[in-house]
Parts: C-alpha cells; sequence; structure tokens
C-alpha cells in the first residue's frame, strides 16, 4: 500500500512540473454545451445537403442511361425521403433537435422529374402509399416493401402528403431508371465505389468534388462498373485463380490465396479505363457538361500523387493516362454528334441514340 501511494505522489509531481504554463479561459459549460448542440445541428445539415445533392445528380443519370442497363432496370417515384431514425441511435436525437422530422419527408427532388411534375415539393411528409399508412416509428423495412410491391406492374403510384398541415394526394408517375441504389457513407475517406446492385460515396469524396458536372463524372464512373459487370467478372477470374489455389493444397502447399487475388485482380486497370470511357457517354446522355470531366482525375491527384506514377502493380491506371483517355473519348463523342452517329460506346452496344435531356441552370447543389 505504501509503494502505491508513494508512485502516486511521485506521478503526481512529475505531471505537475510538466503541466501548461499559461492561465486558460474557465470554460463556460453552459455554452459549451449550446455549442454541441450547434456541431450536431451542423454534422446533420451537412448530411442532408450531401444526400440532396448526390440524389439530384444521379438521377438523370440513372434515368436517361436506362437502355444501357440490360435487366437492371426498375422504377422509381424519383425523390429521396429522409427521417430521424435514418441517423441512428447516436444522431436521431440530434436530428430531431435540428428539425429533422420523425416521419419519412422530401428532401431531394430532381427538377423535370414524374414526381416535380405531379406537384410533389420538397419538405413534403409522406404519411400514405396507396392505402397503406405510413407508422411513424420502425417504418422503414415495411416502407421499402410496400413502395416494391405496389410500383410492380404500375406506371404510377398513389402517395399522400402532408403539407403545411393539410393532407395532400398524388398520384406520382413512375419513371423508368438503372435500378442501382444510392448509398451515401458519413466517413471523411475520400471514395466511391460499386458493388454491382449499389454506388456508394462517402461524404469525404463529396466534399472534394467542387460542382455537379465533377460528381456526375465519378456518378457514370461508378454506375458504369456495374453496367459492364465488373465485379461479377472479377469474382469470376477469383473464382479460377482459387481453383489452383485448391490443386497446390492436394500437394500439401499452402498458398495463401496467392492465385486467387492475382486472379481477382487480373484486368483490373483495364476495368477502370472501361469505367471511365463507358461512364463519360452515360454522363453526356444525361445533359452534363463532359468536357472538364478529365479534370477530376487531375485533382484526385492532388491527393494521392502516387497516382501519377505509372506502374502495373497499381490497381487503376495512372492519372495522366485516364486525363489522356477522356480527352479522346471527348473527341470520339464531339465527332458522334457532329456526324449524327448513335452516341453509344464503341463495341457490342445497342442504344436508341436521342439528345441528352437539357439540365436547367441552377446554383442549388445542395452545398
Amino acid at each position: 500500500m505504501r509503494s502505491n501511494i508513494s508512485c502516486a505522489a511521485v506521478l503526481s509531481f512529475t505531471l505537475a512540473a510538466c503541466a501548461p504554463a499559461s492561465k486558460l479561459p474557465q470554460v463556460d459549460k453552459s455554452r459549451a454545451e449550446a455549442e454541441r448542440a450547434k456541431q450536431y445541428e451542423l454534422v446533420i445539415d451537412d448530411h442532408v445537403s450531401a444526400w440532396k445533392r448526390l440524389h439530384n445528380t444521379a438521377y438523370p443519370i440513372l434515368r436517361n442511361n436506362a437502355d444501357f442497363c440490360g435487366d437492371r432496370v426498375g422504377k422509381s417515384y424519383s425523390f429521396k425521403l429522409i427521417s430521424a431514425g435514418y441517423f441512428g441511435d447516436d444522431l436521431e436525437e440530434h436530428a430531431l433537435s435540428a428539425g429533422i422530422s420523425k416521419r419519412p419527408y422530401v428532401i431531394a427532388l430532381p427538377e423535370g422529374s414524374s414526381a416535380a411534375r405531379a406537384g410533389v415539393r420538397e419538405q413534403d411528409v409522406l404519411v400514405a402509399v396507396g392505402n397503406w399508412n405510413v407508422p411513424e416509428d420502425d417504418y422503414y423495412r415495411e416502407l421499402s416493401e410496400q413502395l416494391e410491391e405496389q410500383t410492380e406492374d404500375k406506371s404510377s403510384l398513389a402517395m399522400t402528403f402532408l403539407r403545411d398541415g393539410k393532407e395532400l394526394e398524388v398520384d406520382v408517375p413512375l419513371d423508368r431508371i438503372c435500378d442501382f441504389t444510392l448509398v451515401l457513407q458519413r466517413k471523411e475517406l475520400v471514395n466511391a465505389f460499386a458493388d454491382g446492385k449499389r454506388i456508394i460515396f462517402t461524404t469525404g469524396i463529396m466534399n472534394l468534388l467542387r460542382d455537379d458536372d465533377e460528381l456526375a463524372a465519378v456518378i457514370g464512373h461508378e454506375m458504369a462498373h456495374n453496367t459492364m459487370g465488373h465485379m461479377d467478372k472479377r469474382l469470376g477470374n477469383a473464382a479460377i485463380g482459387f481453383v489452383f489455389d485448391l490443386l497446390f493444397a492436394g500437394i500439401g502447399v499452402n498458398t495463401q490465396g496467392a492465385f486467387s487475388n492475382a486472379a481477382g485482380a487480373a484486368y483490373s486497370q483495364d476495368f477502370e479505363a472501361e469505367a471511365d470511357y463507358v461512364g463519360l457517354y452515360y454522363m453526356y446522355h444525361a445533359g452534363y457538361n463532359i468536357d472538364d470531366a478529365p479534370t477530376v482525375w487531375r485533382r484526385m491527384s492532388l491527393g494521392n500523387p502516387a497516382s501519377i506514377q505509372d506502374s502495373i502493380m497499381s490497381s487503376h491506371p495512372s492519372s495522366p493516362e485516364r486525363f489522356v483517355a477522356l480527352e479522346d473519348t471527348i473527341k470520339e463523342i464531339r465527332e458522334k454528334v457532329e456526324n449524327g452517329e448513335a452516341i453509344a460506346p464503341n463495341e457490342g452496344y445497342e442504344f436508341n441514340a436521342s439528345e441528352p435531356e437539357q439540365r436547367p441552370d441552377t446554383d442549388d447543389t445542395g452545398n
């Protein structure tokens, strides 16, 4: 016991000798709590704004390229819903305090979309789908099931919204779109990826991309990974490599998955280059400005200088290669427009060429 007391006394003396020399201000606890609430509010507002920007930018790409998506085509009511429960147990109360409704309400409504044309507005609270009333709590799974069930074999969906205290019944036409789910992750990591069924963005990359055209370039790239079946091809290649891992295991050699990993990484740079190429066509057909798309990869190199160096060991082409290839793709698209050709990627595509939808000029990106 004495030994412990002595050690504690020595430790206290030592730490006191290393204490700050300045006289620090006494923090007002009530003001600190008010600031804490404000910062949580900013977190919520920033995430909602990011969702609004992501959805409104992605939707024209998903809708205007449906002919490219094969059997991955679905129907959509075109707007994005959110509620306080979306933020999870750690942030739900803060979301409520920030003014986020407990019930699902419209936060993103692309201009010219079916719902916008039908009269739906941002901030409208969804209270019923057909004859099914949306519960105030724990509605997520059931709402998703109802929307999926009621959109099947229909061209429109009866919805009831609450606006300014009054119920409003709207028959919302359903848009034909590429059926890929958008996901937004609250992460500082600068990243976007696709898994065959979803297109996933982090808030980190949303903050990096300066305008809707830059965001559209990355969305088109990730969607192309899905439409071109890159995930399935990588898994198929890895499965072939796994056969060799098993063969070596049969003779007592543990390859530690070396063949699976190597085969899975095969054609990785080619897949990325193809996603750049095809994604630019998707961007064009959605009415975005493709001319500055190459600068996205130039700016990506600022945060990752290693991408500038050419390397056969890298999973992606070098950023200079991507920049030049995209410039060539822009030239290819412009020549097709000038010559009246179908505006579709070369090799193996059948597409009804049409002029891109003209997006209304707007500064409302949700930032």
